[in-house]
């Protein structure tokens, strides 16, 4: 009889124990939520908020080079699609517009312009220009010159 009292109190003992582990984690979680609120306000002072604007713009074709294969994207479509997508983008300072052109190229073309001495970073137009030159199969030429 002695071993079952003794094995019941071991088991209160145990559950007791349990029970405080449990608490001093709630205690613990409770404590760690309060400092991550005080954070988060002392964060969102109207000082260190930062006005974010995002923007959804229609999406063309890559333009990689010369046309290979029917149905490759030629200079002149993506010319006309990529003045289209910044008719829709106005909104948008020179810069990003610039960049927004060089994300849709690829391969040579993007090289070409990447690698060209004319600052086309802030310039859509100047960009325009490089690629009609180079891959425009010279027609253009003497009117750009």
């Amino acid at each position: 009889m002695a071993d079952r009292e003794l094995d019941g109190v071991r088991e209160e003992l145990e559950a007791l124990a349990k029970r405080e582990k449990s608490s001093a984690l709630e205690d613990e979680v409770r404590t760690a939520q309060a400092a991550l609120a005080s954070r988060l306000d002392d964060t969102n002072t109207s000082e260190n908020v930062v006005d974010c604007q995002f923007f959804s713009y229609g999406r063309i074709y890559k333009f990689r080079s010369q046309p290979l294969k029917p149905g490759d994207t030629t200079i002149y479509e993506w010319v006309a699609d990529a003045r289209g997508l910044l008719a829709t983008s106005q909104q948008l300072p020179e810069t990003s517009k610039a960049v927004l052109l060089v994300d849709n190229l690829s391969g040579r073309a993007r090289q070409e312009i990447l690698g060209c001495c004319i600052n086309t970073s802030s310039c859509p137009e100047a960009i325009f220009k490089v690629c009609l030159t180079v891959f425009s199969g010279g027609d253009l030429l003497p009117q750009i010159q």
